[in-house]
């Protein structure tokens, strides 16, 4: 309710893959500034496209089994209302730190009996990164609706490579019908 989403491509507009990240940060102040909006994110896909599998390793070894990785800014979690059930969501601090919240179903699945925030894992791919679990969000859906909802680590988009910040989704939280900021976003994202 009162969520607008809409996605920029800040590469395909010419802006230099160098500064991609700052300039979505940039985008998401400026939007979280507008009178009426309560919160404003940052993520490489909505919850329905899904996000990206990425080989995962947990103490030396490679995690089984179908799970995802979502890249998202601050403030993410209370912008989605999604609650967390133990530690932090994302938030600026995260700018250097590698850090990832894992969806309740990921700490069911990969540390049942366990608290994970705190524990470390890697993730593989082009580019491998260790980072420190901060939290434990509650059940989201994530993907298409008609399927069941995979784990899902959530890793923070200021870590990413700048090669994976391509198109970014914004999700803006406002106090009234979320298309009367149409007009406000679109002259911030043109000024920017």
């Amino acid at each position: 309710e009162n969520l607008l989403l809409f996605d920029i491509n800040a590469p395909q507009a010419g802006y230099p893959e160098a500064g991609v990240a700052a300039y979505y940060t940039q985008l998401r102040d400026r939007f979280v500034a507008l009178p009426g909006v309560r919160a404003a994110t940052v993520s490489h896909a909505s919850m329905i496209k899904a996000g990206r599998g990425h080989p995962i390793t947990l103490d030396g070894v490679r995690l089984e089994g179908t799970y995802r990785l979502m890249q998202a800014g601050p403030r993410f979690f209370s912008t989605m209302e999604i609650p967390l059930l133990a530690g932090r969501e994302f938030d600026e601090r995260d700018q250097a730190n590698a850090v990832g919240v894992v969806s309740d179903l990921f700490a069911r699945t990969y540390f049942p009996n366990q608290n994970p925030v705190g524990r470390r894992l890697t993730i593989g791919g082009g580019m491998p990164m260790e980072l420190e679990i901060i939290g434990v969000s509650a059940p989201a859906h994530y993907g298409p609706v008609k399927f069941a909802s995979p784990p899902v680590l959530y890793v923070s988009y200021a870590q990413a490579p700048a090669s994976s910040l391509q198109s970014m989704t914004f999700a803006l939280r406002t106090d009234g019908d979320p298309l009367n900021y149409v007009p406000a976003v679109r002259q911030i994202v043109h000024n920017a």
